[in-house]
């Protein structure tokens, strides 16, 4: 079984892995497609705080965007067979504990993380286990290339749904990776009025005007207060979904929001903020989330693409094939101008 390690900082390799032993719990995937993350390099890189704090250690089969078929599944599990089509969610827990039990997921205390944190075995090889309480089959009507894409999809939902985006609400997204573009297009779906997207390439802006954003913002050009103060008639946005993990950025959302706004950090910023206006917070009532991935959204990602109102495949901006991984991520900086999302394909649909 061919995989992919990063062995230290700095070294990604191909090696050759012994068969899985399946648990009865567990089904035997067929990776079809995983999506190379920003975390992904910077466990390659090393420069991460969870790499510093050991939350991550090394060698480590990294990789939690995918998707894949499955080949076998273990004696106990009677609601998947050889064939079906799913992905997972990006934490597997014991499924022992008392919390297990009452399928209190989120509390279980001996969770993993897929390919991160105290790692369960990635999605960067030819296969791989996962217990069958945290699979999805993956509708007929989604394609198992765009079912890859569902992982930054559950993180932008998580911070649409706390910023309770409905008709009437004005959304600000900053950022144009894959969780910013997602959080254009559950926007949409949510029905909010007018949806801003800010970025720095005018190719990644007109992706995300195809996905559902009504104004494109580019950075570089213009100024992002008063872009966000005209287009809102000076109130600023309701709510603000801050991808970029750009620190410098978190004062100024402050001053874009409107009163009772809302504004959901999404991201690692690496940093920590000084002299931080918290007293803008107070006076506007703001509510600030920090926003992660759920237990249970795979789940209604996909109802929400089952309806074909959301279309993620646009982000899709490069293919590449398995062997060629280590190349790309070794090389990441000569795709920064145009990739979105690369995904890895893995083996054949």
């Amino acid at each position: 079984m061919k995989s992919f390690i990063i062995q230290k900082p700095g070294k990604i390799e191909m090696v050759e892995l012994p068969p899985i032993q399946l648990q009865p719990d567990e089904a035997l995937v067929r990776v079809s497609y995983a999506g190379i993350c920003a975390t992904d390099l910077a466990i390659l890189s090393g420069d991460m705080t969870l790499v510093r704090n050991g939350s991550i250690r090394y060698p480590i089969r990294f990789g939690h965007e995918w998707s894949g078929i499955i080949e076998s599944v273990g004696h106990n599990v009677t609601n998947f067979t050889p064939g079906d089509h799913v992905i997972s969610e990006s934490g597997v827990t014991c499924g022992t504990c008392e919390f297990c039990q009452k399928k209190q997921w989120s509390k279980c205390p001996n969770s993993r993380s897929l390919g991160t944190i105290n790692c369960w075995d990635g999605a960067f090889s030819e296969y791989m286990h996962i217990p069958a309480r945290h699979l999805y089959k993956v509708p007929e009507n989604i394609s198992i290339k765009e079912a890859a894409l569902i992982e930054p999809t559950c993180i932008a939902l998580a911070g649409i749904k706390k910023a309770e985006i409905q008709p009437g609400k004005t959304v600000l997204v900053i950022g144009t990776g894959a969780i910013g573009l997602a959080s254009v297009a559950l926007a949409k779906y949510y029905g909010a009025d007018k949806i801003l997207l800010c970025g720095r390439k005018d190719s990644k802006l007109e992706i995300g005007r195809i996905m559902g954003a009504d104004v494109c913002i580019n950075t570089v050009t213009e100024s992002l207060e008063e872009v966000v103060l005209r287009e809102t008639e000076g109130n600023g946005a309701d709510a603000i979904i801050e991808t970029s993990g750009n620190v410098s950025l978190i004062q100024e959302v402050l001053h874009l929001a409107a009163n009772q706004g809302h504004i959901g950090l999404i991201g690692f910023y690496e940093k920590v903020v000084l002299n931080f206006k918290i007293d803008e917070v107070v006076m506007k009532s703001l509510v600030i989330s920090g926003v992660m991935g759920e237990f249970g959204m795979p789940g209604e990602v996909l109802n929400i693409l089952s309806t074909g109102k959301v279309d993620l495949k646009p982000m899709i901006t490069h293919i590449i094939p398995f062997n060629e991984t280590a190349n790309v991520m070794n090389h990441i900086s000569d795709y920064e101008n145009k990739k979105i999302k690369i995904l890895v394909k893995i083996n054949e649909d």
